[in-house]
């Protein structure tokens, strides 16, 4: 019997064909996995591309040249709940971080990890924030610090809380047109300078003598103006370390002894410079009073009241408003912006010709002022409530004698007067940490946004990752079988 001559092979020419046209897909799949896994690992440097009209992704030449030569290990945490991401600025630390091996950036949810914070000695941060830290040291970035609203008339920038306070008074009543300005580069370079600085100046507290801590205002304050502090207690033995650059004795209750003293007295020998604040009756700290004679100065007996009703608090003598010195940079912000400074339980200090240092007053009273001594008043004359000494080869004393300059209600009613001639003369005497780096200017942001949110962005990337390429792939597959079976 004949074989059946009809029957079809197994691969006819359509047949052929769309099996090609199958295996030719998939390895065009697998190529296009292949090189989009090469994509990811590339640096984000190379894969984002600021397309933003204003180049609001751009990272500054400055930035750049300053980041390739960090040798040491950064991290950049970046603090927010899951889908609250700023994308702007996701992308921008992104980009800014791929410009160095040896940054890293890790991704901290507060509402998973609600310790993290804790050691960072801050417990409230706004979503989007940064902490950047080295071996050396952290700096904490809040996310509206990369914000500044700026009006060209004025020529004036404010912070956001300033803003979110006083904006709408200066646009509805005086006209004025703040345009928020984006400052990702400036901030994040200034972070990492600051955190790989090989040393910063540094103040630190004396404790243990009963000196005042300092109340809640002056500290966050210090804080959100940069200035770092910590406590040691030189009688349980700390030495002073070798990056304070300003010692802080705040109204002790008690004296030193005699080897607190001397250690003290070595560090003011080798340039170091001590604030002192102290309240009348510090004549009976001998061993205090040491370390003044050193510069000269010593403590008047009894309290400081003020003869002039036009320079002491309404019906309190003891209440004084001096005269601020604007001859020294210490204090001269305060003179130049005529913020007012009350003092109180306070005592003259007074000066002697010493070689080799300079004697600046800095809070003076009227002539009428008297010291009133176990109930005897003095004779009037002008008495120094606050100097400052110098010594040609280094080291400075800067006194202040009121226990109360820090008094929360004192720092109130002089619209914060008493807090900035505190930060001004702990600032002068520390060196407040200042960059080295050239300014980089920030982005305005004049145009609307649209910001995304972590759950938008999965949805659509969803979508335009797996959904519509599935429908295209089904849609070929669906239209091979279909021509297969005709």
């Amino acid at each position: 019997m004949n074989k059946n001559t009809n029957k079809k092979p197994l691969f006819d020419r359509r047949g052929k064909s769309g099996t090609y046209a199958v295996i030719m897909s998939l390895i065009l799949l697998a190529v296009l996995i292949i090189v989009n896994m090469i994509v990811g690992s590339l640096p984000s440097k190379l894969t984002m591309i600021d397309t933003s009209g204003t180049g609001k992704f751009d990272i500054s030449g400055t930035s750049q040249s300053f980041i390739s030569g960090i040798k040491e290990k950064v991290t950049v945490y970046y603090i927010c709940t899951d889908g609250y991401e700023d994308t702007d600025l996701e992308t921008f630390v992104e980009r800014y971080t791929s410009m160095n091996p040896n940054f890293t950036v890790k991704r901290v949810d507060p509402a998973r990890d609600p310790s993290f914070l804790e050691q960072y000695q801050t417990e409230s941060l706004n979503e989007n924030s940064l902490i950047i830290e080295s071996e050396k040291r952290f700096k904490v970035i809040d996310y509206y610090d990369f914000i500044l609203f700026y009006n060209a008339e004025l020529n004036y920038s404010m912070p956001y809380d300033e803003y979110a306070s006083y904006g709408a008074m200066y646009e509805s009543y005086y006209g004025y047109t703040f345009t928020p300005v984006q400052y990702f580069d400036s901030v994040l370079t200034l972070g990492v300078e600051y955190v790989t600085a090989e040393s910063i100046p540094s103040m630190y507290l004396l404790s243990g003598h009963g000196e005042a801590e300092f109340p809640e205002i002056v500290s966050k304050n210090l804080e959100a103006y940069g200035m770092k502090y910590d406590v040691i207690n030189v009688a349980l033995g700390e030495p002073i370390p070798e990056d304070c650059t300003c010692l802080v004795v705040n109204n002790p209750t008690s004296d030193l002894t005699s080897v607190e003293a001397a250690t003290v007295s070595n560090y003011l020998a080798n340039g170091g410079n001590l604030l002192l604040i102290t309240s009348a009756g510090a004549d009976s700290f001998k061993n205090l009073g040491s370390l003044a004679s050193e510069f000269g100065l010593s403590a008047e007996a009894g309290t400081v009241n003020e003869g002039d009703a036009n320079a002491h608090y309404p019906d309190v003598p003891g209440y004084i408003y001096p005269t601020v010195s604007s001859a020294h940079e210490s204090v001269s912000f305060i003179a130049q912006q005529g913020y007012p400074v009350l003092v109180a339980n306070t005592h003259a200090i007074l000066s002697a010709e010493t070689k080799g240092v300079t004697v600046t007053p800095l809070f003076t009273t009227s002539d009428k002022a008297y010291s009133v001594v176990s109930g005897a008043k003095g004779e009037a004359s002008t008495k120094n409530l606050a100097v400052v000494a110098e010594k040609s080869e280094g080291g400075k004393l800067l006194w202040i004698a009121s226990g109360e300059l820090l008094n929360e209600n004192l720092i109130s009613r002089t619209n914060g007067g008493n807090f900035y001639a505190f930060y001004t003369a702990s600032a002068w005497l520390t060196g407040n940490y200042t960059s080295s780096l050239p300014e980089i200017p920030g982005i305005e942001l004049s145009e609307p946004t649209i910001t995304t949110t972590a759950i938008d962005a999965n949805i659509w990337g969803s979508i335009l990752i797996f959904i519509i390429p599935g429908a295209v792939l089904g849609g070929g597959v669906a239209y091979w079988l279909w021509r297969r079976r005709r």
